[in-house]
């Protein structure tokens, strides 16, 4: 009784140095929150589509166009839900392993990591398929990636002059970028901050999730709160010198 006593005592003594944790023996587990993120995503996306065919406003054009817009990206996030609903992190000593359905799905040994960075939630798309990705066509991904953010760019801007200039009885370009700007609401924004408002609230709500790469792997992992952090912040401290802070 005297030993678990003590040994209680030191598990909850804030003072305790964590490098002294065995974390084989107590693992970091965490919930794959990207799964809820998902699925408040995809409700939302829902309840966009449901609210705009019931608006008394607005052609049936309109309304039907942005059913056929949405569509494929509530497939993407019940997809995502589906595909991750019953998967976890466990962080030990030496390993990070991600589970789905109590099987290991992808497992990184520490010691192999090259990077950690945090992205937003979003980006966080299908580990083996962005690893191939990469490893296929290195910087030229980058460097596709930001001419094709500049090429979108550039059509909007074009749109908005056309619809201001050409078409003056009706701005079409006006309605893209309002409907662009819906779509940075909704798909991007919206279902992180509810779900950290829901689960505590994060500091950095917006850069929510490490992307933790090696040679072969990439583990996506979203923080929930300031508690899931913290935690997260010693881990990396005490076993690789890594202040998640600073990164």
């Amino acid at each position: 009784m005297e030993n678990f006593e003590n040994w209680n005592k030191k598990k909850f003594d804030k003072n305790l140095n964590n490098a002294k944790r065995n974390y084989d023996l107590e693992p970091i587990v965490l919930l794959n929150h990207d799964v809820s993120i998902e699925f408040i995503r995809a409700i939302t996306i829902i309840i966009f589509i449901v609210v705009n065919l019931l608006l008394p406003t607005g052609s049936w054009h309109i309304k039907i166009f942005n059913i056929v817009f949405w569509l494929p990206f509530l497939q993407s996030s019940i997809k995502r839900y589906k595909t991750h609903k019953n998967s976890k992190f466990i962080f030990s000593k030496d390993f990070i392993r991600q589970t789905n359905d109590g099987n290991i799905d992808i497992k990184i040994n520490l010691y192999q990591i090259l990077k950690i960075q945090k992205i937003k939630q979003i980006f966080n798309t299908d580990a083996r398929k962005e690893m191939i990705y990469r490893n296929k066509y290195g910087d030229k991904a980058i460097m596709f990636g930001n001419i094709f953010v500049v090429i979108i760019i550039a059509i909007f801007i074009f749109i908005w002059f056309f619809g201001i200039i050409v078409v003056k009885k009706e701005p079409l370009g006006l309605i893209i970028l309002f409907l662009a700007f819906i779509f940075i609401i909704v798909w991007f924004l919206l279902p992180q901050f509810i779900y950290h408002i829901k689960s505590g609230g994060l500091k950095n709500w917006l850069n929510d999730t490490l992307e933790i790469q090696t040679q072969d792997e990439v583990i996506f992992v979203v923080i929930a709160n300031n508690n899931e952090y913290n935690e997260l912040k010693e881990y990396f401290l005490s076993r690789l010198n890594i202040n998640i802070y600073k990164i």
